[in-house]
């Protein structure tokens, strides 16, 4: 039987805002591209840091930060701190997640990836003082690390059995063996599948045009036969529908 307290609410709200803290301080400290994006004077010298070190120190961190906050009950907490918790407890996880499943071998963004990241950073940059050019140039100075850094993350991908089970090839082969992977996997249509019915008749494509009666030679039946063709014109039966077409 477990006679441990309950938390008093206040000293579990106390520690879910410290950790709410530890958790935004981690993501800024790690991201320093960010901290620029967001205006703050903060590692405005350093690249976000890829590659198998910065992975294995993120994790350590996200981990330890995930334990603090899962220790935290919820029935001690109330309201907007309830929430708080469990949006801590799912960003934390599957920031783990990622690392986990190895997002990083598949992680090729063509739009903001590291080839454009240093480029976004100029026109957010402070160059304010001496000191903020300077660091600036320490950034462009660590671009071919991050470069290189991302390549090695890409290779990874490629050499890694998640990604391929055959020997590592040419990224264009992978892509097409990727692609022959998800046409085998895909179901094959049902006989009674939308592609596979027969087309049938609508009711408008019976009485779009119907056939107009013969008529004769006589002057009723040209009478006749005028107002079948009126009937039966194409600009009226579009504008009125199919009841314009109906026999009088």
């Amino acid at each position: 039987m477990d006679t441990t307290p309950p938390l008093d609410p206040a000293v579990a709200r106390r520690d879910l805002a410290a950790i709410a803290v530890d958790a935004w301080e981690h993501r800024l400290e790690e991201s320093p591209t960010l901290c620029t994006n967001l205006g703050l004077d903060r590692g405005l010298d350093r690249l976000d840091e890829r590659g198998p070190t910065a992975r294995a120190r993120r994790e350590r961190a996200l981990e330890a930060l995930r334990l603090r906050v899962e220790a935290l009950p919820p029935d001690a907490l109330e309201g907007e701190d309830r929430l708080t918790r469990s949006i801590l407890v799912r960003s934390l996880s599957e920031s783990l997640e990622a690392l986990t499943h190895h997002g990083w071998e598949w992680s090729l963004d063509p739009l903001m990836g590291a080839h454009l990241e240093p480029q976004a950073l100029v026109g957010k940059h402070p160059l304010r003082t001496p000191a903020d050019v300077r660091a600036l140039e320490a950034r462009f100075a660590a671009v071919p690390a991050l470069l290189a850094q991302h390549v090695g993350d890409l290779k990874e991908g490629l050499e890694s059995t998640s990604a391929t089970s055959d020997p590592p090839t040419h990224p264009s082969s992978l892509s097409s063996r990727a692609r022959t992977r998800a046409a085998r996997a895909r179901p094959p249509a049902s006989p009674r599948s939308r592609a596979a019915r027969p087309r049938t008749r609508s009711r408008c494509d019976a009485t779009r045009r119907p056939p107009c009666p013969p008529t004769g030679s006589t002057a009723s039946g040209r009478r006749s036969s005028s107002a079948t063709r009126r009937r039966c014109s194409p600009s009226r039966t579009r504008r009125a529908g199919p009841a314009s077409c109906r026999s009088s």
